[in-house]
C-alpha cells in the first residue's frame, strides 16, 4: 500500500511540475509580443491616404486647414482643441461649401458651390500617384460644431472625409465635451484609412483632461487590417490621489498590468519638487506567467531623477521597460500623468 501511494504522490509531482512549466510564456515570445507593439502603431501610416493628403496640403487649401487636423498625434490633438486648427473659426462659415482646385486660374481654388456643404468644406483636385495615375480626389469637413460659450471659437464635432474616384479611403471622427471654454472633460478621436489600420482615442476626467493633476481615464486603440485585424488596447486610469492602473492587451491574448503606487518618497530642489511612485505589475499570455514588471517612475525626470521601470523575465534576466516603447509609442503616453 505504501508503494502504491508512494508512486501515485510521485506521478501527481511530476504533472503538477508539467503544469507549472507550461504556464511560463518563453521569454522570446514575451519580446516578440512587445516588440510587436511599435510595429503595431505606425500601421499603415505609409498609405496613399497620406500622400494624397501632402499634396492637397502642398495647394494651399483655403479655409486654413491644415495637416494637423487629421495627424492623430496628441500634439495636434491640443492644439485642434485649443482652435488653432481652424486659424479663422470666427470666418469659418464664409468658407462652407465646395472648393474645386484649377491649376491655371488665379487664385486656383475656385469657391464652385456656397451651400453644398452648409455645415463644413469639401476640396475637390486632381491627384497623381506615384505610378502617374491621374484621380480625382475629395476632402469633406463636415458636420462642424463650435463651443456656444466662446463665439464659436472652439470646435466640438467635426467629421473628415478622404476620397479617390469616389472611393472613401480614409475618415476621421472628432469631439469634445466642455465644462467651460478652458475646461474639456471628454475626448473622442477615430481616425481610419480604409482596409489598413483604425486609430482611436477616449479621454474622459470628472474634473479636466487637461493639466498636471488628472484625474480619469484615457483609453487607446489600434487595429492592422493587414495584420489579420491585430488589435491593441490601452487603459490607463488614474484616482485622485494620483495612483492608478495600466492594462495594455492585444488580440493574442497577451496582456500587460501594472499597478502605479501613491506618491512614495519626494525630493525638493530648489523650486522643483520631485515626486516618486512605485511600479508593480506582470505581463500574461493567456493567462500564463510572462514576466514580471517592477520598478518606479520620477516625476519630473532629470539626471538625478530618473524612472527605471524593468520587465524581469522567469530566467531572472531584466531589461528596461523603455526597450519596447520608442515612438510612436512614447507620443501616444504624453496624455499619461505620470
Amino acid at each position: 500500500m505504501k508503494v502504491r501511494t508512494c508512486g501515485i504522490v510521485v506521478i501527481i509531482v511530476a504533472l503538477l511540475m508539467l503544469v507549472s512549466c507550461s504556464k511560463e510564456e518563453s521569454k522570446e515570445n514575451t519580446q516578440s509580443f512587445l516588440a510587436g507593439m511599435n510595429t503595431t502603431m505606425m500601421a499603415g501610416q505609409n498609405t496613399e491616404s497620406f500622400d494624397a493628403l501632402d499634396d492637397l496640403f502642398s495647394k494651399n487649401p483655403p479655409g486654413g486647414f491644415k495637416a494637423e487636423m487629421i495627424s492623430g498625434t496628441p500634439e495636434a490633438l491640443a492644439r485642434l482643441v485649443s482652435g488653432s486648427i481652424l486659424p479663422y473659426p470666427s470666418e469659418i462659415d464664409s468658407f462652407f461649401g465646395t472648393w474645386t482646385y484649377y491649376p491655371d486660374s488665379t487664385p486656383p481654388w475656385i469657391h464652385t458651390d456656397t451651400l453644398d456643404p452648409d455645415d463644413g468644406i469639401k476640396y475637390i483636385w486632381e491627384y497623381t500617384d506615384t505610378a502617374s495615375v491621374n484621380h480625382d480626389a475629395y476632402l469633406l469637413l463636415d458636420s462642424l460644431e463650435f463651443y456656444a460659450g466662446d463665439e464659436d471659437t472652439l470646435p466640438e464635432n467635426a467629421h473628415l472625409s478622404l476620397g479617390l474616384d469616389s472611393d472613401e479611403i480614409l475618415w476621421m471622427n472628432f469631439s469634445v465635451t466642455y465644462a467651460s471654454p478652458d475646461t474639456i472633460t471628454n475626448l473622442a478621436f477615430t481616425l481610419e484609412v480604409v482596409d489598413y489600420f483604425q486609430y482611436g482615442l477616449r479621454i474622459s476626467s470628472p474634473t479636466s483632461i487637461g493639466g498636471d493633476e488628472f484625474e480619469g481615464s484615457f483609453r487607446l486603440w489600434v487595429i492592422d487590417y493587414q495584420s489579420n485585424d491585430y488589435r491593441i488596447d490601452l487603459l490607463v486610469q488614474v484616482k485622485v490621489d494620483g495612483s492608478g492602473e495600466v492594462a495594455l492587451w492585444d488580440s493574442d491574448e497577451w496582456r500587460l498590468e501594472a499597478d502605479i503606487s501613491e506618491v512614495v518618497e519626494t525630493d525638493t530642489v530648489g523650486t522643483d519638487i520631485f515626486e516618486k511612485r512605485d511600479v508593480d505589475g506582470e505581463i500574461t499570455h493567456s493567462g500564463n506567467h510572462a514576466a514580471d514588471i517592477i520598478g518606479y517612475i520620477w516625476e519630473p525626470e532629470d539626471d538625478d531623477h530618473e524612472s527605471e521601470v524593468m520587465i524581469v523575465y522567469p530566467d531572472g534576466t531584466e531589461e528596461p521597460l523603455d526597450t519596447y516603447l520608442e515612438e510612436p509609442t512614447k507620443g501616444l503616453l504624453t496624455f499619461k500623468p505620470w
